[in-house]
């Protein structure tokens, strides 16, 4: 996938949008690659505490998960959680 976007922030969004889809329709791999660069983007460009990342890490954690990446998924979750501030207590 190449960066056409001239916002590389609007890039990150689209390319999260597509692993999601991927997701959906059982892609795992390629959700998981399509993600991996949109959180790669997303950490350069964006603002850390930025709730798109957050998503795009959790959607990262679902296709490793559904890989059986299982450590690898409960690290992108729970940095996902740290993002949103959201922790089982407060649910």
């Amino acid at each position: 996938m190449r960066q056409r976007h001239s916002d590389p922030v609007e890039f990150a969004a689209a390319a999260a949008a597509l692993g999601e889809e991927f997701q959906a329709i059982g892609e795992h791999a390629a959700a998981e690659d399509v993600l991996r660069r949109a959180v790669a983007v997303f950490e350069r460009a964006g603002e850390p505490g930025d709730a798109r990342l957050a998503a795009a890490l959790s959607a990262l954690g679902a296709a490793c998960a559904a890989r059986g990446h299982l450590d690898e998924a409960e690290r992108l979750f729970r940095r996902a959680l740290r993002i949103t501030g959201t922790t089982q207590e407060e649910r």
